[in-house]
């Protein structure tokens, strides 16, 4: 049943254009973080790992700043590349310094081994949403193909690993990471045309669900893919999508 749904700004003649759309759906394609998988603790670990590591570093050359300054610069440093789409982590370490008007110089063995450490406490914070097993299975059993569209890590594998780790993948017809297997990341459509070609379905036929506006609604919205943006989190940079969830149990009234 649609009444489930919180549709945004749709006038009863959209909401009937939009009820004619969804019946000609044949594939769902899914974010993984923030829509499929919680990463809510793995931030956490991952950032107190850099601050303890850079509070270390910092240390040993008598710059004195404490952890909790360095967590501060690290997490909004963090919103700040996300939403600039910067997602190699060897170049924010040098970043946060620099921000914080420090002259200390990063060298690049050490960037990386603080990328590869933050990729680990990363991984090991990752938890299913409770949301998703269950509706990915509804959706499969309904004969839907499924599909996951979601961005590189910034270091080539690193995704595909924690991809591995979510024990999800085996449901998905296809997977694609862009920003590695395309030259782009979202909102680019690179990414959702090489799913939907493998997946032999036409952008109309199509849906995509993701929890930021600014990357999987307006880069699935750009292609004609009716776009579903599952509420996690608030975003100051808004595009609006078709329709909007609060949970992903809710697909299963949709579709």
């Amino acid at each position: 049943m649609l009444s489930d749904i919180v549709y945004l700004g749709a006038s009863p003649v959209n909401l009937a254009i939009t009820k004619a759309r969804l019946a000609r759906v044949k594939a769902v394609l899914f974010d993984l973080d923030g829509t499929l998988v919680d990463t809510t603790k793995s931030q956490s670990l991952a950032n107190a790992y850099i601050a303890k590591m850079l509070f270390n570093f910092l240390s040993s050359r008598n710059v004195h700043i404490s952890q909790r300054r360095l967590l501060e610069a690290i997490e909004k440093l963090a919103l700040e590349m996300d939403l600039k789409l910067l997602y190699n982590r060897d170049l924010w370490w040098s970043e946060i310094l620099k921000k914080m008007n420090l002259k200390e110089f990063i060298a690049s063995e050490f960037a990386r081994k603080l990328t590869l450490g933050y990729w680990s406490k990363y991984t090991k914070g990752m938890v299913k949403y409770v949301d998703a097993l269950p509706t990915l299975k509804h959706l499969k059993e309904k004969g839907y193909k499924l599909g996951l569209v979601t961005d590189t890590d910034g270091t080539r594998g690193i995704k595909a690993k924690r991809i591995s780790k979510s024990n999800i993948p085996r449901l998905f017809d296809v997977v694609v990471i862009a920003g590695e297997e395309t030259n782009e990341v979202k909102p680019d459509p690179s990414g959702y045309m090489l799913a939907l070609r493998k997946l032999q379905i036409k952008p109309p036929e199509a849906l995509y669900v993701g929890d930021k506006p600014f990357t999987d609604i307006k880069g699935a919205k750009a292609l004609g893919i009716i776009t579903v943006l599952i509420h996690r989190k608030p975003w100051k940079e808004y595009v609006e999508p078709d329709l909007t969830i609060d949970n992903l149990n809710q697909l299963k009234s949709i579709l």
